[in-house]
Formats: C-alpha cells, structure tokens, sequence
C-alpha cells in the first residue's frame, strides 16, 4: 500500500460530474479509533447466527466543517477483529464493493463486497478510504458463527488532514507560498507533471 498522505501532498478528489477538488496538504495528525461502544458494542452482540446486521453510521468519524480555503480529510484504514463479515458504505446507503449486477449482499447470499479479518486485520488494516465533511462511513455485519464473537471491533488508524483548496486565491497567504508557485503547482498537476493522489466519488484512492 501507499503510505499515508504527508505534508505538502497534493489530493485531487474527483467529484461527480467530472469536477475536481485540488487539495494541498498542510499538515497531518494521528488518528486512532476503535469502535467498541456504538457498532461493537450494540450492533455486533445483537446480530444472531447467519443473519445481516443493521448498517450503522459512524459519526464519530466525520471530519470538520472548515472555513474555505481550509478542509480537513480523515485518511482511515479499517481493520476487522472477531471473524466475521463487514459490509462498508462510504456515505451511508451506498455500497461500494459488490459489482453493479450484485451491488450489496442477499439473504442467499453474503458473500458480496464484504470485508474480514484476514482481507483487513485489526493489527494491520488494509483497507482505506479518504472523508471530507458530511462523509462518513457506514458498517453492517453478517455473523456466520454459531457461538457469538462478543468481542468484535472494527479498528480505525490514519490521518488527519488540514488542508487547502489550491482554486483559492486566499489559500497562498494561508501556507505562506508565493501565489505563483502555487499556480505553477497547480498547472502541474492538472497537466498530470506533478505528483498527487487521485481519490474517486467513493472515497478510494486511485
């Protein structure tokens, strides 16, 4: 895998419709989650054997609303513990990993799009997905164990990402650059001559 985004990193979200976003990266933070109280801890323990669990938001993991330029992006890595199967949703409702003739599982069957913990493991996730404000992930569970693994999590390990919209005629001044160099960083991306991260409409790093 790519490592995680670092100061002065460029991410190009592509937007629906064709429109991107052209972030620079101006510094990062650690983030470190596990979910024990709200999925783990309620929905996992309520899931009866063979049976598809609720999708359940994860709030706590929506970045902030920002003042423009400014945007903050959470880069997650999400590791499974307990054996069992997760479904992901990036932006709640939405399934991601099925293919468009079976988008999301069935109750014949689970095995479609789903995620456990030898794909992605709690000690070492694998699987990443990048947030901005009002995006955050949803999760369901499918128990296919006889005995309940009471103990199941889903473990969070990324970054947090302050960032600056390089469309910005404010955002020079913000990360004391020179607007040309700025421009010229810009151009280059676009121009595809620059270094950068693409992430897609599902939050997936190209």
């Amino acid at each position: 895998m790519k490592p995680m985004a670092q100061e002065e990193d460029v991410l190009v979200f592509m937007e629906q419709g064709g429109k991107k976003q052209y972030l620079y990266v101006y510094n990062t933070e650690d983030v470190v989650y596990d979910d024990r109280s709200n999925w783990a801890g309620s929905v996992a323990k309520a899931v009866a054997t063979n049976t598809l669990g609720t999708s359940v938001q994860m709030t706590e993991l929506e970045p902030q609303n920002l003042t423009p330029p400014e945007v903050e992006v959470y880069q997650l890595r999400v590791g499974v513990d307990g054996g069992l199967l997760v479904f992901v949703e990036l932006m709640a409702g939405t399934h991601r990993r099925g293919t468009w003739k079976a988008p999301r599982p069935t109750s014949s069957n689970y095995y479609i799009g789903y995620l456990n913990d030898e794909q992605s493991p709690a000690e070492d996730p694998r699987f990443e997905m990048f947030l901005r404000y009002n995006q955050y992930p949803a999760f369901a569970m499918y128990n296919p164990w006889v005995i309940r693994k009471l103990d199941s999590r889903l473990h969070f390990i990324g970054k947090k990402l302050r960032c600056y919209d390089m469309e910005s005629k404010d955002t020079p001044a913000k990360i004391g650059v020179d607007e040309r160099v700025v421009q010229d960083m810009l151009n280059r991306v676009k121009a595809g001559t620059w270094p950068h991260r693409a992430i897609t409409p599902r939050g997936l790093e190209m």
